[in-house]
């Protein structure tokens, strides 16, 4: 996720970091990014103009690895169809600092949607072992994960904030739920 959602600490006069704001459209192609996408750019070391990321899908630019990814696609999926604004608390960490970011998603026309992030804390980062990878099942019909409450939509999981995106890794695995089976 940090390599394309995040905020810039560059302060604004209130003195909070300008947020980042980016629409995608119906496709999940980046349509828009504001001025604060090129700070924030620019202070995470990326030399893109914004016009890199222009017509591309968010997709691309997010670790296919992490578990967290398949979450975003099942709350973009549930915002375009629910047309609930989701508010997502997140890490978003540098070598040498650790930030905390909330993330709003909402539906804008034509299917598209709008990110706005910004910054809760930053401080700096001391050195710790790596976590251990969070394991999760995620039913491949009903598109629901197993918790220990039970199995749950992505987004009522994130609303009622019965799992947050830490700083751990999440693994998922494919299975069938037993309302499914």
């Amino acid at each position: 996720m940090a390599d394309i959602i995040g905020f810039s600490t560059r302060e604004r006069a209130g003195g909070e970091p300008t947020p980042v704001v980016y629409r995608i459209d119906e496709a999940d192609r980046i349509c828009f990014v504001n001025p604060g996408w090129r700070v924030f750019a620019a202070e995470n070391d990326d030399r893109h103009a914004p016009e890199h990321y222009l017509g591309r899908p968010i997709w691309e630019f997010m670790d296919a690895t992490d578990g967290v990814v398949i979450l975003h696609r099942f709350l973009a999926r549930e915002v375009r169809a629910s047309g609930r604004a989701v508010f997502v608390r997140f890490p978003c960490d540098t070598p040498d600092m650790e930030r905390d970011m909330e993330m709003s998603i909402m539906k804008a026309g034509n299917d598209n949607l709008i990110y706005c992030t910004r910054q809760l804390d930053i401080r700096e980062k001391v050195p710790v072992a790596a976590p251990e990878t969070k394991p999760f099942n995620l039913c491949r019909s009903c598109a629901k994960l197993e918790t220990p409450a039970g199995w749950f939509g992505v987004f009522d999981l994130i609303t009622r904030a019965l799992i947050t995106m830490d700083r751990a890794p999440m693994r998922i695995t494919e299975t069938t739920c037993p309302d499914c089976r």
